[in-house]
């Protein structure tokens, strides 16, 4: 990105999503999650009480509990990838883009970003970008565009801090 570039113009640049893993076998349940206001934020609920107070609650972009990776890959790391639904560039315009998944030990974060299955955020967005870049590359076969100027770089790092 070019110094004084509009930033504004680039759509959110940093978005707080939350996704809430299941509980592990030998966990125990100590209260409950809610998930309030539009998908956007958490409450948590002490043992016994039927509401959690101001101070219960946790506000983020996109909350995602009990759903599939697909939601979350839809709603929350395609727009980075394509231009969003306002029209603000993503990666395929040279956006540069980053992904953080950070916690507590045991809070999921292995689990979102490369689980035992192929559905992270690591298999899935490098699949999603080379996807876009074929569709790239057959939009120029089909209209007879001249994309070969195109150059395509991808430069991506995955570090796990243990």
């Amino acid at each position: 990105m070019e110094a004084g570039t509009n930033i504004v113009g680039l759509g959110t640049p940093i978005q707080h999503v939350v996704r809430v893993r299941p509980l592990m076998p030998d966990e125990p349940r100590n209260g409950d999650l809610r998930v309030v206001d539009n998908n956007r934020k958490i409450v948590l609920i002490e043992p016994g009480k039927l509401q959690g107070t101001v101070d219960d609650q946790y506000s983020a972009d996109f909350v995602y509990i009990d759903s599939n990776f697909d939601d979350l890959y839809e709603r929350s790391l395609v727009p980075m990838i394509l231009r969003d639904e306002h029209g603000a560039p993503g990666f395929m315009d040279g956006v540069d883009c980053c992904v953080l998944c950070f916690g507590a030990n045991r809070s999921g974060k292995t689990y979102t970003a490369q689980p035992a299955s192929n559905d992270g955020i690591v298999p899935t967005v490098v699949q999603g970008i080379f996807e876009a870049i074929e569709e790239k590359l057959e939009e120029g076969r089909t209209t007879k565009k001249r994309l070969y100027k195109w150059r395509h770089k991808l430069s991506m790092q995955f570090v796990e801090v243990v």
